[in-house]
C-alpha cells in the first residue's frame, strides 16, 4: 500500500466515524440498515439481478454510502459512488453530500464531486411508508418496511431489501 495512502485511511475512518457518532436524527429508524439490490426492472420489462448489477448502501447514526455497479447494454461497467450525511425527520429530508462518483460506462471521465452543500426535500408519510425525492440524486426513493424502491422515471426501478 503506498504510505501517503496508508496514513490517510485512518484519518477519513476517524472523521466519519466522528460524524457517525454526532446523532442519531429523528424518525432515521425508517431507513437506517443495510440495504442491498435485489433486482433492477429497465422501461421494457427487462429484468436484470446480479452479477449484471449489484449494490450496497447503508444509512446509519446520520451517515449515507452507497456502491451500485452494472453493466451498460454494450457490457461495459457502470458504477455510482456516495458518502453523505443525512438528517430525516417527520416532514424533510436533508441531505450533505461529502463525496461521489459517477462513470456511465461510456469510457468518458468519472465524474467525481466533493461538496459541503446541503439540499431538503419534503417527505411523504404513509402508515409506514416513507417517501422522497432524493435532493442531489434523481431516483425517488419509497421505504415500507424491510423493502426500498428506487425509482428513475424512463431509466429503471431498483428493488432493495434490507439485510438482517
Amino acid at each position: 500500500m503506498n504510505r501517503a495512502f496508508s496514513n490517510v485511511v485512518p484519518l477519513v475512518v476517524g472523521m466519519l466515524v466522528g460524524l457517525a457518532l454526532a446523532g442519531t436524527p429523528a424518525h432515521a429508524g425508517d431507513i437506517e440498515g443495510t440495504w442491498r439490490l435485489v433486482k433492477r426492472v429497465l422501461p421494457d420489462g427487462t429484468v436484470i439481478t446480479p452479477p449484471a448489477v449489484q449494490g450496497m448502501g447503508t444509512a446509519v447514526n446520520g451517515m449515507r454510502h452507497l456502491n451500485v455497479f452494472w453493466q451498460t447494454p454494450d457490457g461495459n461497467p457502470g458504477s455510482y459512488g456516495l458518502i453523505s450525511k443525512y438528517r430525516l425527520t417527520a416532514n424533510t429530508y436533508s441531505e450533505t453530500v461529502l463525496a461521489s462518483a459517477f462513470d456511465d460506462g461510456s469510457g468518458g471521465p468519472i465524474l467525481r464531486g466533493v461538496a459541503g452543500e446541503t439540499r431538503n426535500a419534503p417527505v411523504t408519510r404513509q402508515g409506514g411508508r416513507v417517501s422522497y425525492q432524493l435532493p442531489f440524486d434523481p431516483p425517488k426513493v419509497v421505504y415500507d418496511g424491510d423493502q426500498l424502491t428506487a425509482i428513475l422515471e424512463g431509466a429503471f426501478v431498483d428493488y432493495w431489501e434490507r439485510v438482517k
